[in-house]
Order: C-alpha cells, then structure tokens, then sequence
C-alpha cells in the first residue's frame, strides 16, 4: 500500500459485534484474497472495507478505484481457474485464478452468499454476508 501510495479506509458499523462465532481462519482467508486482490488491482486511490451487521447477517464490503472488471469478464471469476486475461500491465501473471473461487467455497460453507459489481476502468466491489448465530 505505501510503494503505490494508496488509502486504505476501515468503516465497522458501531452495531457489528465485537466477537462473533465463525471460523476465523477460513474468513481472514477470504478477507486477506479480496483486500489483496484489490490493493493488487488498484495503482491510484484506494481501497475501502465496510463492515455492517443486520441483526442477523455480518455484511462485508471490499471496494477499490482500480482497474475494472469487463462485463464480459465477470463471469470467468469464482470459476476454477478463471484469470482474466489482457489486463492493464499483465500484473496477475502468477495468479492461478484460484482465489475468488476459493472464497465463495469458503463462504458457502459459511452458508452465505458472495458477489462482485464492476466498472471497466473506474473499479470494483467484491461483497459477501454470512449468518451470525
């Protein structure tokens, strides 16, 4: 984040628990793959994470101001190896494309629901919730 000069902006709604019961190691994975997809993703602005509970469902939001995904390349992502390819500077050339999917596995088994909105060249937003018991 600093090499690139880039915010980082935290936002937890003050009604969000300050402990919940899930698997925190499967829901730091997600968190770690979608906050560094969008630093990876991002070369000016920033990133910012929201965090909101209902009452009943923990809401997590990851948004940034970098490339974009085409509409046409939203389909490929939480596939099994499904990189977008022709990115601007090819900078997921080591990527296996294994990440997001990973992650809506993960949040399934959660039994929650994970999606994404884009704009080619303005940004995205990678969204999920799950259930709080």
């Amino acid at each position: 984040m600093d090499q690139k000069r880039l915010s980082l902006k935290l936002k937890v709604s003050p009604n969000t628990p300050k402990t919940i019961k899930s698997d925190s190691k499967r829901l730091k994975q997600v968190m770690f793959n979608l906050i560094g997809n969008a630093c990876k993703f991002t070369f000016n602005g920033g990133v910012s994470v929201d965090v909101s509970f209902d009452g009943q469902r923990l809401h997590v939001s990851v948004q940034d101001t970098g490339i974009g995904i085409k509409q046409e390349d939203l389909k490929k992502l939480f596939t099994f190896f499904g990189k977008v390819t022709g990115s601007k500077k090819d900078i997921n050339r080591s990527g296996m494309g294994l990440g997001l999917t990973i992650s809506k596995l993960i949040i399934q088994q959660l039994k929650g629901d994970i999606d994404v909105e884009s704009e080619y060249g303005k940004g995205s937003r990678f969204y999920f919730s799950i259930p709080l018991y």
